[in-house]
């Protein structure tokens, strides 16, 4: 469906961030000679570009309108582009040697250079080439639930001029219906002597399981039309096809709700580590005034750890300051209520604040969780309620975090009841499905105003 693949952009942009240092220079110093100094910062800004614009999803839908949700895209893969760069210069101590001016200047050319770029390319194509027909030809679920979906699109796909249903009517041939929607094609370009229209068939597993599929591509020929082969799968409101993969030679249909693109698991990995990291050093003394004050307000060890499910249902061992009196937090599992009895004086203010749980960042370091993601449930929570709710089991197909989606939606805390812990899954769910680095910032910034403002803590 696309006319330019994405290296391809990835390409365009990494030009047109380096033109945009040039200029920047230029602007600056008004020497469009960029010196050798400049290159690296300049190429590193380049290259963290392209995975900034991976990471925000610029470059999901390319050649379709230039919507806000592309300008927005851009702009968030640019800021994170701009930090990393702005990070590597501070890491390697060169950043004194360049013209702040120049560097907050080439960030701004950068996203203008790049959203204008594609802006023309979109012109480009919806105008000067062509527009698309499509006709699908099938009459199972999967040809309704496509016709559905491009109809619901067809606003934001403006280079989609016509689109055609043909099902079969009943008791008829294969052979004839496949007739008919040469006829129509043919006719079609008949009427269209001024216009220059690219015509895509697309046709459902029903149509070529019917007929020898030679036939079918022999007969197809005949109208010069691309033609494209729909597999069948499961339809239902919780299924969808996020990617088509070519694994050997044989397309494999991902309908799963993670993004396990390896772009994604790197950007993730170093994420969690880098920032843990970070806040590991720099909460360290924080850390330390806790351990103590634990230590004289109760009996027993600072640290409560206990076993949950993490990644793929597997059992880890999560850490958390302890928050009850060590006789309580040895026994059976049973979730914190309000005025709970077994919470220490020191566990009320640390369970209030979340600090209770700045222990994890071990286990984010040593790679059982991450910053953001579903939280963890003890192993007796999951037990309980994995066979009431559909699809439980899949919030762990990415690491358990500290924070997450449904914690800054409002399902922080005890989770007593069946519809408090369906409310807890949908929105960790959609964290699954919808990741992103800035998804992951928002959710880290929000967490810390929602912990002043909660109430469900305890």
């Amino acid at each position: 469906m696309n006319s330019v693949s994405t290296p391809y952009y990835k390409l365009l942009d990494f030009s047109l961030v380096l033109v945009a240092s040039i200029v920047a220079y230029w602007m600056r110093f008004g020497d469009w000679g960029l010196p050798p100094e400049y290159v690296a910062p300049s190429l590193t800004l380049a290259v963290f570009c392209t995975f900034g614009f991976s990471a925000t999803g610029f470059y999901s839908e390319t050649n379709s309108i230039v919507s806000f949700r592309h300008f927005y895209a851009a702009a968030m893969g640019i800021v994170l582009a701009a930090f990393a760069t702005a990070s590597f210069l501070y890491l390697t101590k060169t950043g004194e040697l360049f013209s702040r001016i120049w560097f907050v200047t080439g960030v701004a050319l950068s996203f203008s250079f790049v959203t204008t770029a594609r802006a023309c390319i979109f012109r480009f194509f919806s105008t000067s080439i062509s527009g698309k027909v499509i006709v699908i030809a099938g009459g199972n679920q999967t040809a309704f639930a496509a016709l559905e979906k491009i109809k619901k699109h067809l606003h934001d796909t403006s280079h989609i001029q016509v689109l055609e249903h043909f099902s079969p009517n009943e008791g008829q041939e294969t052979k004839n219906y496949l007739e008919r929607i040469v006829r129509w094609v043919k006719e079609f370009r008949q009427t269209q002597q001024h216009g220059d229209y690219e015509i895509e068939i697309w046709v459902t597993a029903d149509i070529f399981n019917s007929i020898d599929f030679s036939l079918v591509q022999l007969m197809l020929s005949d109208t010069a039309a691309n033609v494209a082969y729909i597999p069948e799968y499961p339809h239902n409101e919780n299924t969808d096809v996020l990617e088509v993969q070519n694994v050997l030679g044989i397309p494999v249909i991902n309908s799963s709700l993670s993004k396990r693109k390896k772009i994604n698991s790197a950007l993730k990995y170093l994420e969690d580590k880098l920032l843990g990291i970070v806040l590991v050093v720099a909460l360290s003394p924080l850390l330390g005034l806790i351990a103590i004050l634990i230590k004289i307000d109760s009996d027993g060890p600072v640290f409560f750890k206990q076993r949950r499910h993490g990644f793929g249902g597997d059992e880890f061992k999560i850490y958390k300051f302890r928050t009850m009196t060590h006789e309580s937090s040895r026994g059976t599992f049973s979730q914190a209520t309000r005025d709970d009895a077994r919470i220490t004086r020191m566990g009320k203010l640390l369970r209030r604040t979340s600090l209770d749980e700045l222990p994890q960042l071990i286990n984010v370091i040593n790679g059982t969780m991450s910053l953001v993601g579903p939280r963890p449930h003890p192993i007796e929570l999951n037990n309980s309620f994995q066979h009431r709710i559909d699809r439980f089991m899949t919030r762990h197909c990415v690491k358990p975090g500290i924070t997450g989606l449904a914690q800054i939606r409002g399902f922080r805390g005890e989770t007593s009841t069946l519809e408090m812990m369906e409310g807890r899954i949908k929105y960790d769910l959609e964290y699954v499905q919808n990741w992103s680095v800035w998804l992951d910032l928002k959710i880290m910034i929000k967490t810390v105003a929602h912990v002043i403002q909660t109430d469900k803590a305890y």
